[in-house]
């Protein structure tokens, strides 16, 4: 037997794109070819290692650069995630989600993330 803990919304599901914008899909609509590609991992342990506490470390437009020169061209309809080795924080929750300032919950989270320019590349 195995077992897996993991958060709630912490990759336990896929939210609809409806969930964020009014007008989007709802899951139901998601086309299947949207759901599964080949897959590709862009590694930014490195980066988040050196960033400062607070700082958000993003995957960017050189991180797929970086893949693409190692490995080839990013597969049009590839699922692109990243590995940023935020999981050695887990089961610390304050930590996991990146809270700033763990007696302030105002001061906002900072964790790793996709830089808007990063996004703008999809759909590869």
């Amino acid at each position: 037997m195995n077992k897996v803990i993991t958060a709630e919304h912490m990759s336990t599901h896929l939210d609809a794109p409806y969930h964020f914008a009014e007008f989007a899909w709802k899951l139901d609509q998601i086309p299947f070819a949207n759901l599964h590609g080949p897959g590709v991992v862009l590694d930014i342990r490195e980066k988040v290692k050196k960033s400062a506490p607070g700082e958000e470390a993003t995957v960017d437009i050189s991180d797929a650069e970086a893949w693409e020169n190692k490995y080839g061209q990013i597969p049009k309809g590839a699922i692109v995630i990243m590995n940023s080795g935020w999981s050695k924080y887990w089961p610390d929750t304050n930590r996991f989600v990146g809270l700033v300032d763990t007696e302030d919950h105002s001061k906002g989270m900072a964790s790793p993330g996709f830089s808007p320019e990063a996004g703008k590349m999809a759909p590869f």
